[in-house]
């Protein structure tokens, strides 16, 4: 069991939205997503930018902003 947390297989890497928390901005959510090595990062809105990041990265981004995981296109 050792790929596996609680019987559930860790991705390396999860699919986010975020949307900036009140004050913040696009630049430092940008900025913060360079920082812990975000992949195939675009600003989808005026509102929103999706990003590829690791699980770990989750808590340094939800101190910025609203973060919504999404699974890939084409998995249940």
């Amino acid at each position: 069991m050792s790929k596996f947390t609680r019987g559930i297989e860790s991705p390396s890497r999860i699919h986010v939205v975020l949307e900036p928390r009140a004050s913040h901005t696009f630049q430092e959510i940008l900025a913060v997503l360079e920082q812990v090595g975000a992949t195939a990062i675009d600003q989808i809105s005026a509102e929103f930018i999706s990003a590829e990041i690791t699980p770990g990265s989750v808590p340094s981004l939800e101190a910025i902003a609203f973060v919504e995981t999404k699974k890939p296109h084409g998995l249940p």
